[in-house]
């Protein structure tokens, strides 16, 4: 590795946007098969996820917007009312769960909504104080 690679991987490291400095000079194009920006923007990401998982977001959204394009609005997809849900989807027969990472808990809002509906509200413990399944009826 050269002075100038390893001054880039520097860089890289240190940068608050890393996303938009990969080195990618080691990459060797494709000679077919997926469109050249998308693959090298997926190796980004993944280059991302290793050494810079802070970004990975960032990254993220740099390859949707390369493969879907700039009008894709990707974040209106991740709106979700769980009212609405609950009404329409929801049956005594089908009941939601609901499943969330560490650190997020969405009982406060199931809380809420059961409230809001005046619904009766039962919880079940599925083996630790963090993970459970909650029911409106």
């Amino acid at each position: 590795m050269t002075g100038s690679e390893q001054s880039q991987w520097v860089k890289f490291m240190d940068d608050p946007e890393p996303e938009k400095i990969v080195p990618v000079k080691w990459i060797k194009p494709n000679s077919g098969g997926a469109d050249v920006s998308e693959r090298l923007v997926l190796l980004q990401v993944i280059i991302i996820k290793a050494l810079r998982p802070d970004r990975v977001l960032y990254a993220l959204e740099m390859y949707i917007t390369i493969v879907f394009g700039a009008k894709f609005d990707w974040r209106d997809l991740s709106k979700v009312d769980l009212k609405t849900i609950v009404e329409m989807d929801s049956k005594a027969l089908s009941p939601l769960m609901l499943c969330s990472e560490a650190g997020q808990d969405a009982s406060g809002k199931v809380d809420a909504l059961s409230t809001e509906m005046n619904a009766k509200l039962l919880q079940v413990s599925m083996g630790s104080a963090e993970v459970g399944v909650s029911a409106l009826s």
